[in-house]
């Protein structure tokens, strides 16, 4: 039995969400709110007490183990997706795999993630505007990259959708909540329709 606990409007969990839609895993979702602060109660800290969310928990029929918990959006969408077609089986496949999901924390989370926090939830305060700023053209830099490798793959590493595909996205198309205009990007838009043409595919 899986049950996943995560928030609705987090990119994080909805990437978690679509992975467990998109390959039809039976699961039990748990909305944690996050602006009520959910996530730093005690009940929730006893699973994960770095109150962190997504968060899945895999448990067994068997009354003498105890669960497994999974922190992190990408290591439990590997876990998902294990053994899937999302998963490349070619090792070279696999390493440009994992380089997307690495690029995808390090730098479109970072960077696209928070301008869409800064500028949704936060209305940018004036202690936050030279961050956004800098973020935000950092941003444009990520979105004019991707576009352009876009331009000769229909998918991240070639023709064929991977794992890597659902995480970059969730964030990507989420870009114009933080103030930045997709409407630049034509081969980011193509991609973003083969992505949501997947079976299974549901919006955030």
């Amino acid at each position: 039995m899986l049950t996943l606990y995560g928030c609705e409007i987090s990119g994080n969990s909805y990437k978690t969400k679509l992975t467990c839609e998109l390959l039809d895993i039976d699961y039990n979702w748990i909305e944690i709110n996050l602006f009520a602060s959910e996530h730093k109660q005690p009940e929730f800290l006893e699973i994960n007490p770095l109150g962190q969310l997504p968060t899945l928990v895999i448990s067994t029929d068997n009354e003498h183990c105890e669960p497994s918990i999974l922190l992190e959006s990408n290591a439990i969408m590997c876990y998902l997706a294990r053994d899937s077609y999302l998963i490349p089986t070619d090792p070279i496949d696999y390493a440009k795999m994992l380089q997307w999901l690495f690029f995808e924390q390090a730098e479109i989370k970072t960077n696209i993630g928070a301008v869409r926090f800064i500028k949704r939830f936060q209305n940018v305060p004036s202690s936050r505007l030279t961050e956004y700023e800098q973020k935000f053209a950092r941003s444009q830099y990520i979105l004019s990259y991707l576009d352009q490798h876009l331009a000769d793959n229909r998918f991240l590493i070639g023709d064929t959708v991977c794992l890597a595909d659902i995480s970059v996205y969730v964030y990507t198309q989420l870009a114009e909540e933080g103030g930045l205009e997709l409407a630049n990007y034509p081969n980011l838009q193509a991609w973003f329709k083969r992505v949501e043409e997947l079976e299974g595919f549901i919006k955030m």
